[in-house]
């Protein structure tokens, strides 16, 4: 297990540990000394690597005294690296590459068990419709932790290409700097990070010809703000994107030619996906009625680790129940209305968090301009 900022060590540690047969467990960083203990154990993690910058390092170390987990910090790691890595990896693709704690489709913190084939056919399909090269490098302020940040490093290092690592969006001009200075050609974030960057840096004015594509996931992405964010980069390919941790990382896109005519949709599978709409005893809906989204494919993680009864409720011959809500117009694209578990009752009315989200997005925006 790792609490670690994005560096080169947590990038070397999570390849060096799959070499070795082992399985990685990224942990947030920003969480408290309690949690990381916590989480650990329950991962039944041996050795666990902490940044000695976290803030409850001390009562971490405290709180494993007792246990069998050893911690070190990256740099004795590497010091006590004196001997040439045995690999011992598999090229099974069953085999547990990752667990990544999730707040799950129930609410509950659960670690999603992601094996190497999970993660290697999702990175193809990913890779695929970015049209990802050795020539593209990304600027990346997504922790590896989640696996937003985590489907990043890895599309990327699998296609030759580059990752330039900001650890987060504290100065916004500053990163905008670094994405001129590198000549990035791509960027990921999420709504907040794009709403930000609009909010406090003029992008029109930066010489950002270098940036090929864009992508966004990790929430909905309000209409308004993907027109700003068009307007503003012109030249660039917006890529709206719609996954889940349980998915490994991606499950649809909005192929970049199609966001002005299918405005507010999550986009169509990704490749080696299918997605269906279907109602609450599992039946399938037709195009343009409401259910929730099913999703099936290589992607879809071997379970939750340690807990059997929640892996049955979301796996299902198959396929995954995502919590999500949502349809399939007749062409195959997906537009969701929020989380199943979210529905705002009044009166005799549901009203999804997104419906009030999207309405009030450019009051926001003016309030922001004020």
């Amino acid at each position: 297990a790792t609490v670690l900022q994005n560096s080169v060590e947590s990038v070397a540690l999570i390849y060096a540990t799959w070499l070795a047969g082992g399985t990685i467990v990224p942990l947030n960083p920003q969480a408290r000394g309690h949690e990381v203990c916590s989480l650990a154990q329950h991962s039944g993690a041996r050795l666990l690597v902490m940044d000695p910058a976290f803030r409850d390092i001390n009562a971490a170390m405290s709180a494993l005294h007792d246990s069998d987990i050893e911690v070190l910090s990256a740099q004795e790691l590497c010091r006590a690296s004196t001997t040439p890595l045995t690999e011992s990896c598999t090229n099974d693709p069953a085999t547990l590459a990752m667990l990544l704690y999730t707040s799950g489709t129930t609410g509950h913190p659960k670690a999603v068990m992601l094996s190497h084939g999970n993660i290697s056919t999702n990175t193809a399909a990913i890779i695929s419709y970015l049209e990802l090269t050795s020539h593209d490098s990304v600027l990346s302020v997504l922790p590896f932790n989640y696996s937003y940040g985590s489907s990043v490093l890895h599309t990327h290092l699998a296609s030759g290409g580059t990752i330039v690592l900001e650890r987060n969006l504290v100065f916004p001009h500053a990163i905008v700097e670094t994405m001129v200075r590198e000549n990035v050609t791509g960027f990921s974030g999420v709504p907040s990070t794009f709403a930000l960057l609009l909010s406090r840096v003029n992008l029109g004015e930066k010489n950002l010809d270098s940036l090929r594509y864009i992508t966004q996931a990790g929430a909905a992405m309000p209409v308004a703000l993907v027109e700003k964010l068009r307007t503003a980069l012109p030249k660039a390919k917006i890529f709206v994107m719609y996954g889940q941790t349980e998915a490994t990382a991606r499950l649809s896109y909005v192929p970049p030619a199609r966001l002005g005519d299918k405005p507010g949709s999550a986009g169509i599978p990704v490749p080696g996906v299918d997605l269906g709409i279907r109602d609450e005893h599992g039946r399938p809906l037709q195009p343009f009625v409401t259910g929730e989204v099913w999703a099936r494919g290589p992607n879809i993680m071997q379970g939750y680790w340690q807990d059997e009864a929640a892996s049955r409720e979301v796996l299902v011959d198959g396929w995954l129940k995502t919590g999500d809500i949502g349809y399939l117009d007749d062409e195959g694209y997906l537009f969701l209305a929020g989380r199943r578990s979210d529905i705002i009752k009044t009166g005799a009315h549901r009203i999804h968090p997104v419906e009030i989200e999207e309405a009030i997005a450019p009051t926001l925006g003016a309030i922001r301009a004020a």
